[in-house]
């Protein structure tokens, strides 16, 4: 036998197993408790940018921003409170490349078409199983987006062209200096700031301000 921590059930002592017992774990309620998660059925990127605590679940070590690593938030930096992907040994190997797929592709569709829901939102239905979907797919009403809303970024200018250059940002100067200096590459990178948001951080501000450095190439 053994014995599920109380956590946030209010069962004084947890929830006993038997041996051989199946677990299944509903990452749809988990992910919308909100014991564990503030408005969580709101869409609110910027959540995932500031801890997230509640003594009330007992053994919880809350969300810290500053265990994330990779391209989103995972479960050792959530205590196990959001697993898209699962966790632990059988976790789904193909989670960081799912999601560098997922954004690219969305970055691609949505600079070229605007989409529309055809009905209305609960006629969408879902269905659970080994992933959660949708009853009938989801149906769309899709818009080729005119030339003059779309946003061009011009990655490589030609000689040719008649418009003045940028003035290189500091950032970029600094960059490009470190690249013909080996040295000023590893002084400057031992110099930067402590104060200076960690990478992962930075990828989720950019993000919930709707850009994405990987589909920006």
């Amino acid at each position: 036998e053994d014995a599920l921590p109380e956590g946030g059930s209010g069962i004084a002592g947890g929830v006993r197993l038997l041996k051989g017992t199946d677990v299944f774990i509903s990452t749809w309620s988990l992910h919308r408790s909100e014991t564990l998660w503030e408005s969580p059925n709101d869409f609110k990127p910027e959540r995932w940018l500031r801890p997230m605590q509640n003594p009330g679940v007992q053994d919880w070590g809350g969300y810290d921003p500053s265990r994330m690593a990779g391209l989103y938030p995972n479960e050792v930096a959530t205590d196990f409170a959001f697993l898209p992907f699962g966790g632990g040994a059988r976790k789904c190997i193909g989670d960081q490349f799912a999601i560098m797929e997922t954004t690219v592709i969305i970055a691609m569709l949505l600079r070229q078409f605007d989409f529309t829901l055809h009905g209305p939102v609960e006629d969408v239905g879902m269905r659970t199983g080994a992933t959660i979907h949708t009853e009938g797919g989801l149906r769309m009403t899709v818009k080729r987006r005119s030339p003059a809303s779309r946003v061009h970024v011009n990655h490589h200018p030609t000689a040719s062209s008649s418009a003045p250059s940028p003035s290189p940002s500091p950032s970029m100067s600094s960059s490009s200096d470190s690249a013909r200096d080996p040295a000023s590459s590893s002084s400057s990178s031992s110099s930067s700031s402590p104060s200076s948001p960690p990478p992962a951080e930075n990828t989720l501000r950019q993000q919930a301000d709707g850009g994405c450095p990987m589909a920006r190439h």
